[in-house]
């Protein structure tokens, strides 16, 4: 499932009928959306679908959390997670995919204006790097916070796809690729025009209480 399903010590013994009744809802949800918010307690959100109330805290305290868990677990690749919605982490399906795409990929001034040097620095590397990026293997000589705050910088203007790796020694660590290799590997081969695919992704939350899409924060 990516970043959020990196858990080793995640149980996974729910009954099959609970699971798949609580898949149902967020799938049913997000193809009359087409987005929707990982955990929030205004916005529709999966944690809130799946266990039938708004998840306060982290998800991981609540009685409910190995439904949470296996529920998340079963999206697989036909969602993407990107932090696009209030900056949080949010399930896009394949629908919006090519809205998400050409918005991300626009490198619009909303994306680059404001940009620390450390953040360009590590888009840069991004960009021209043969794969991906562990955060754990990148020196940035113009970092002056710590790289997860850089990459959480670059990550929200949605300069890069990013997501977790559960590493051997049972550390987590962000990795973060280009757009245009993200797109290569999941074969979306169209892409609407920019202001086209915002219009699209503003059309999916347009009767949200401030959804705070990026370019409109």
């Amino acid at each position: 499932m990516g970043k959020q399903g990196d858990r080793s010590s995640a149980p996974r013994d729910l009954g099959r009928e609970e699971v798949t009744a609580a898949l149902g809802r967020v799938r049913a949800a997000l193809v009359q959306r087409g987005l929707l918010l990982l955990q929030d307690a205004e916005l529709p959100a999966a944690t809130t679908l799946i266990v039938g109330e708004v998840v306060r805290g982290s998800w991981w305290g609540h009685p409910q959390n190995k439904l949470v868990y296996d529920t998340l677990q079963q999206l697989g690749p036909d969602v993407l997670w990107v932090k696009l919605v209030r900056g949080k982490e949010t399930i896009v399906a394949r629908s919006l995919w090519p809205a998400l795409l050409s918005t991300a990929r626009s490198r619009a001034a909303w994306q680059l204006q404001g940009l620390s040097a450390a953040g360009q620095q590590l888009l840069e590397l991004v960009d021209t790097a043969p794969a991906s990026v562990r955060l754990d293997q990148v020196t940035l000589p113009a970092a002056k916070v710590p790289l997860r705050e850089v990459a959480r910088e670059v990550e929200r203007r949605l300069l890069v796809h990013a997501d977790e790796l559960h590493t051997e020694s049972g550390r987590h660590v962000k990795v973060l690729q280009s757009w245009v290799d993200w797109q290569r590997e999941h074969g979306v081969n169209e892409q609407p025009a920019a202001a086209e695919a915002r219009a699209t992704l503003e059309a999916a939350v347009q009767d949200w209480p401030k959804p705070g899409l990026p370019w409109q924060v």
